[in-house]
């Protein structure tokens, strides 16, 4: 699974964060979050994590939020992302994460 989070601006202003791979456990519960470099992460999950900001900002919603994607293999066994699982319109795990150097 794979995460990115955002702090929204009530000007609609946003800053993302870095994306972060989450580990979860064989229930699906949430045991850790590593930062991933840009290259590595998903294409597809940066643009969907701006579509989101956009809403809840037409939505009046300022503050932070995080936007949770995950892979799987379809039947020919490529590998496809689902780009918003979940959205969280909170503080999420990837907050504590630090930036890239």
């Amino acid at each position: 699974e794979f995460a990115i989070h955002g702090l929204l601006e009530p000007s609609g202003a946003l800053a993302l964060g870095p994306v972060v791979k989450q580990r979860c456990d064989a229930r699906g519960a949430w045991v850790s979050s590593e930062r991933i470099e840009p290259e590595r992460a998903p294409e597809g999950l940066v643009p969907e994590a701006e579509r989101v900001a956009a809403a809840l900002s037409a939505a009046r919603y300022f503050g932070p939020f995080g936007v949770d994607a995950y892979t799987y293999r379809v039947r020919d066994g490529a590998i496809a992302l689902q780009p918003r699982s979940e959205i969280n319109a909170r503080y999420t795990m990837g907050f504590a994460l630090p930036r890239s150097p």
